[in-house]
């Protein structure tokens, strides 16, 4: 017994680039530097994978300056009669996130549990945004 399989992959369809709207007045991250993180560039064929993974560097590039509510909408334009691709952001940074005090609680010493050498160890200036520490 043969099983043939007939595959039509379809048209490719080429980025034709990002659209980046930052809708705050005073923005804290310029669109120089959201640029920066995003992969997929014009010309490329497009690829959900790295499309999906550039709003991620986008969302993660906002957290680690403390703006952990930043909002980033994204929707994209397919027109299939050029087989082209187009992607605007729309991004809302929020507040920036400052952590006061980091209290880390726990067993205490000398009851047989063991950690690794700087396990739980915590380095923070209180007031300043979370880096990513």
């Amino acid at each position: 017994m043969v099983v043939t399989f007939h595959i039509y992959e379809g048209p490719q369809f080429v980025f034709e680039g990002y659209e980046i709207q930052i809708e705050d007045p005073n923005p804290e991250i310029t669109e120089e530097q959201v640029r920066e993180v995003l992969r997929l560039e014009p010309g490329d064929v497009f690829n959900a994978t790295t499309y999906r993974e550039d709003l991620l560097r986008v969302q993660e590039l906002y957290g680690n300056r403390g703006n952990i509510l930043a909002n980033v909408h994204d929707e994209l334009d397919q027109d299939t009669a050029s087989e082209t691709v187009r992607a605007r952001l729309h991004i809302r940074e929020g507040s920036t996130i400052h952590i006061g005090e980091v209290r880390i609680e726990g067993a205490p010493k000398n009851q047989g549990v063991r950690c690794p050498a700087g396990a739980g160890a915590v380095r923070h200036q209180a007031g300043c945004p979370d880096e990513g520490f």
